[in-house]
């Protein structure tokens, strides 16, 4: 179910992949930052609705890195993005949270 409502709300250029368990990662090139979490906000309230409409008590807890420049490696990427996901979980769940790496606003 959340495969599928992924699939069907995001962009033809984006990708979706299940990484492993309750873990899923979402790749949106050449979104602009500010269209970030107005676009995520949408999917997780449809993915919310399909959890409601099957009665399934999940929630979404998401975590997301605008990436301006490459990691060392995409391992690197994607623990950065999961440490950030757990932030989200750790503080109450079912939130959103948004970072660009590398923060170059110091």
């Amino acid at each position: 179910m959340v495969s599928q409502t992924l699939v069907a709300n995001i962009r033809k250029a984006d990708f979706a992949a299940r990484l492993g368990g309750d873990e899923f990662a979402i790749m949106l090139p050449m979104l602009e930052q500010e269209s970030t979490l107005p676009m995520l906000k949408k999917l997780q309230d449809e993915l919310l609705k399909e959890m409601n409409k099957n009665k399934w008590p999940v929630t979404f807890s998401i975590g997301v890195v605008t990436f301006n420049d490459v990691m060392k490696t995409s391992r690197d990427m994607i623990k950065k993005v999961d440490d950030l996901m757990y932030k989200v979980k750790n503080s109450g769940k079912n939130n959103i949270s948004h970072i660009v790496w590398p923060d170059i606003t110091d």
